[in-house]
């Protein structure tokens, strides 16, 4: 956490944007404070993903500093000491789940309901180049970025959301379209 000393002479003039940015601007962290770093590694929010290959290889373990957008990311491997570094771009997507078991015998519904909430966000079906498909919701879908967050249509998944690499994917639908993949692939 910074220290910020906001000055009584500071707030005297009506708290000023630009005095308020300077007196910031020259604050410094505290000494004593650990700001979420022991032995070099940062202990911010740890991830558990299953990292998928476009080649087919699964890894599973946990990461740090995945950032949508960034063409690396950390992957702490399962049982292991090893800290791989991940190319975004050699993956079909990253699954973000709720812990490495799984439910292996669960089958998981990939119908969308009737009248899906709106909190959810738009209704995508993703077909990828090896033919597998996964249906969700989206926030933030755009065809011209190199990858999307979705999050399961059916919320017993083990995955929490996925993160999928625009490159691995065959097509994508929004909205009707995503009802016409689901149905061109499951009828």
């Amino acid at each position: 956490m910074w220290k910020v000393p906001i000055k009584p002479e500071t707030i005297s003039r009506a708290c000023s944007a630009k005095s308020i940015i300077n007196e910031f601007k020259s604050a410094q962290p505290d000494a004593d404070r650990n700001y979420g770093v022991e032995g070099g590694r940062n202990l911010s929010s740890v991830n558990k993903v299953v990292v998928r290959y476009k080649d087919g290889r699964l890894i599973k373990g946990t990461t740090r500093d995945f950032v949508p957008g960034k063409l690396t990311f950390h992957l702490e491997v399962l049982d292991s000491n090893e800290i791989e570094e991940i190319q975004v771009e050699d993956l079909k997507a990253v699954f973000f789940v709720k812990n490495f078991d799984g439910k292996p015998d669960y089958e998981e519904s990939r119908g969308f309901p009737p009248n899906p909430p709106a909190s959810k966000g738009r209704k995508i079906a993703v077909a990828f180049t090896d033919g597998e498909i996964l249906t969700g919701y989206t926030l933030a879908y755009d065809p011209r970025r190199p990858g999307f967050f979705m999050m399961p249509t059916d919320e017993m998944s083990n995955n929490d959301r996925v993160y999928v690499v625009r490159s691995a994917v065959a097509e994508v639908g929004i909205g009707t379209k995503a009802d016409e993949i689901l149905s061109r692939h499951f009828s």
